[in-house]
């Protein structure tokens, strides 16, 4: 059996396929020219810190900033000076089109917050609570912004500008937008 999978597989690649026939479900024609600009926005924007750092991807680029910016340990209530980044990330996301992504991480244990069992579910909860500010108090059209919450399986690596703060962050992903469907 596993022979004849194999052996379908050789064949399935060793023919020749008309591009014409398949739809390509998405296309790049490599980084978007905007994306520098989104990111010195940003730069100006935002007050000089250790607590933020930029990555340029291939999907665009990610603001990354540390979570104790926008929340107390173990705690989903976003703080004061955590509201002023967000408008002031509000008026920067207004400038441009692009999507962005509320990725939220943490390797927080989450003992004695109740109903929470996994940190993956805090970080949803707090990335939902970005979110839920960004749409609701900045007006920024809901289709534009998603919440996403990873706990700890997406740690930084050695491939993108680790900070002290790397595994307790607060991504904002704005996407580039030469990524077409």
């Amino acid at each position: 059996m596993k022979l004849i999978r194999v052996l379908i597989l050789i064949c399935c690649l060793a023919c020749p396929v008309n591009a014409g026939e398949y739809k390509i479900l998405y296309t790049r024609s490599g980084i978007n020219a905007s994306m520098p600009s989104v990111q010195a926005y940003f730069e100006k924007g935002l007050p000089l810190k250790n607590t933020i750092t930029y990555t340029q991807v291939p999907r665009g680029l990610i603001v990354s900033i540390d979570e104790s910016e926008f929340f107390e340990p173990q705690s989903i209530i976003l703080k004061s000076d955590g509201k002023f980044l967000l408008d002031t990330i509000a008026v920067i996301l207004e400038k441009f089109d692009n999507p962005c992504v509320v990725e939220s991480h943490t390797d927080e244990p989450v003992s004695g917050m109740g109903a929470l069992k996994h940190d993956w579910e805090l970080t949803i909860m707090r990335a939902n609570a970005i979110v839920d500010y960004l749409v609701i108090k900045n007006k920024l059209p809901y289709r534009r912004v998603f919440p996403l919450g990873y706990g700890e399986i997406m740690p930084f690596n050695d491939n993108v500008a680790a900070r002290n703060f790397s595994d307790r962050r607060i991504d904002f992903v704005i996407f580039d937008n030469s990524i077409k469907r």
